[in-house]
């Protein structure tokens, strides 16, 4: 007897406590009322009565529309209706978000040139004379772009060749060609997909001439980031 009467008193303490718990979690109001309601706990649920709407107690005693915000918020497309994100700061995590301006303005660019036939100097087909051995300075870094410059156009059509070689250890490959147009002065080139130099590593260009009348003077300056 003792042990079902400590029983039900347990099953009562239960009862009342989830009772209490509901209470203090959920706060049923009317549908008037949650307009203008200003004596909200904050963090509490309101159910608003007939219509059976759920409000959420902010800290300055005001009901906030649960239900209304989700929709909106699912609503929103990729680009969330073109709401903006402000006042991002440096990232330190792996996983960390950063703006365009901070990618840009931490990207280290470096420039080097090689002046493979002189200003007055016919631009022919040939293999590289001039080479370039990649410093300390520059390990790591990727190629990202060359631009050909001749200092007098060429003319009666077609174009300069130029492709920018890589040897690396015993073997060399062609990293990117670029084309001088027949009364042009200059071309530009962007490397796909990643290039990677080390120190050490040799560039030279090599020159396929296809104009009727040749261009004199070839500088070409590569760009590298790191």
């Amino acid at each position: 007897m003792l042990l079902h009467s400590i029983k039900a008193r347990l099953g009562c303490f239960a009862i009342a406590f989830i009772c209490c718990f509901q209470i203090q979690a959920q706060t049923d109001i009317t549908d008037a009322a949650a307009t203008t309601y200003n004596t909200a706990s904050e963090g509490d649920m309101y159910r608003a009565l007939p219509s059976g709407q759920l409000y959420v107690g902010l800290s300055d005693g005001s009901l906030r529309n649960i239900n209304k915000d989700l929709e909106e918020l699912l609503n929103f497309g990729n680009d969330a209706n073109g709401a903006l994100i402000k006042n991002l700061g440096t990232p330190v995590d792996n996983n960390d978000a950063a703006t365009k301006t901070y990618v840009d303005q931490a990207i280290t660019y470096q420039h080097v040139s090689i002046n493979e036939y002189l200003a007055e100097e016919l631009v022919l087909a040939r293999d590289g004379q001039i080479i370039y051995v990649i410093p300390d300075e520059l390990d790591g870094m990727e190629i990202q772009r060359i631009r050909a410059s001749v200092y007098t156009a060429g003319s009666g059509g077609g174009n300069t060749q130029v492709a920018l070689r890589h040897r690396q250890g015993g073997s060399e490959s062609t990293v990117v060609t670029v084309s001088v147009a027949s009364g042009n002065y200059t071309g530009q080139a962007t490397v796909g997909g990643s290039v990677t130099v080390s120190a050490g590593d040799i560039l030279r260009l090599n020159t396929t001439q296809v104009t009727n009348n040749e261009p004199e003077g070839l500088t070409c300056t590569i760009t590298f980031s790191n």
